[in-house]
């Protein structure tokens, strides 16, 4: 979008750039995560099985892997694993971060 609006604007360079990248590597707009979504993402990153991580958080086993599609599906990632490492890449998390903490939003380009 950056470099749309820079083209758009005379700025050819990081257009030119951009569009010359492979669209794998390109990077991805991440949808918000609501503070249910953060405070799952947060106990998953303790690797406890999904029942432990259910109780911990008071809610059922189907409420939990329901947030965990939608974490999936905004983060782009097909695992637990994958979704912790992306939450920290984008800052959303550090570890040993209580949930309380954790900064939602959308995730910047």
């Amino acid at each position: 979008e950056l470099a749309e609006y820079l083209r758009d604007s005379g700025d050819d360079s990081l257009y030119e750039y951009v569009d010359a990248m492979p669209e794998n590597l390109r990077c991805h707009q991440y949808g918000r995560l609501s503070r249910a979504e953060l405070r799952t993402l947060c106990e998953l990153a303790n690797g406890e099985p999904l029942e432990n991580t259910a109780g911990s958080l008071f809610i059922s086993i189907n409420t939990l892997k329901f947030h965990l599609r939608s974490i999936y599906r905004k983060l782009h990632v097909s695992n637990r694993h994958e979704a912790v490492q992306r939450a920290q890449l984008l800052g959303l998390y550090t570890p040993n971060q209580s949930w309380g903490g954790m900064r939602g939003g959308k995730a910047k380009e």
